[in-house]
């Protein structure tokens, strides 16, 4: 998993459900089991001990992964995209007003008002 280019730099949350039977693995098992330490070089990750059916560790895993994807989304981006666009809308009305000569089309136009 941690040599997929598709996951490199993504937050990955891993529940460690049923924590509440006596034989559930503890968090630190399933991280050695796992091999989890791999991952620290090209994703970020989180372990949430977790019980569904006691709504325990359920919203504090979800609120991790919120916070985490926060954190890779660039705000200014569509607004970039947009100044790019205008960018380019400006450079081809000059280039088409450079080429016609709208001076004198105005001009014409203008004498019949």
């Amino acid at each position: 998993m941690s040599n997929d280019e598709e996951l490199q730099n993504k937050s990955i949350l891993i529940f460690a459900n049923k924590q509440d039977l006596p034989n559930a693995m503890s968090p630190n098992e399933i991280h050695e089991k796992l091999n989890l330490t791999k991952l620290d070089e090209h994703m970020k990750w989180y372990l949430q001990p977790a019980c569904a059916i006691r709504d325990e560790g359920i919203r504090e895993g979800l609120e991790w992964l919120a916070k985490s994807m926060v954190e890779h989304v660039d705000l200014t981006e569509p607004i970039k995209e947009t100044m790019t666009d205008l960018t380019k809308w400006k450079n081809q009305a000059m280039s088409l007003w450079k080429t016609m000569n709208f001076k004198s089309l105005w001009d014409t136009f203008s004498r019949f008002f």
